[in-house]
C-alpha cells in the first residue's frame, strides 16, 4: 500500500499523499426535525467542501460483502 504512516485518522504514503478517512454513523431522520436534519446535512458539507476528492461508501453492520457490494 506504500504506506508511511499511520496517524490517528490519516493514512500518509510515502509520496506524500494523506488519505483522511472518517466513519459517520447514521441517525434515525424519522424522528428529527427538519431543521435537525438540515443542520446535519450542512455540517456533513462542511466536513467535505474542502476535501479535492471525495468518495463515500455506504456500510451496514453486518458486514455481509455482497449485499453492501450491491
Amino acid at each position: 500500500m506504500n504506506l508511511k504512516s499511520i496517524d490517528g485518522d490519516r493514512l500518509v504514503g510515502y509520496n506524500n499523499h494523506n488519505l483522511i478517512y472518517y466513519s459517520i454513523v447514521p441517525y434515525n431522520l424519522s424522528v428529527l426535525s427538519n431543521e435537525n436534519v438540515e443542520a446535519k446535512i450542512f455540517l456533513l458539507m462542511n466536513l467535505i467542501k474542502g476535501v479535492d476528492i471525495v468518495e463515500i461508501l455506504c456500510l451496514n453492520g453486518r458486514e455481509n460483502f455482497r449485499s453492501n457490494k450491491e
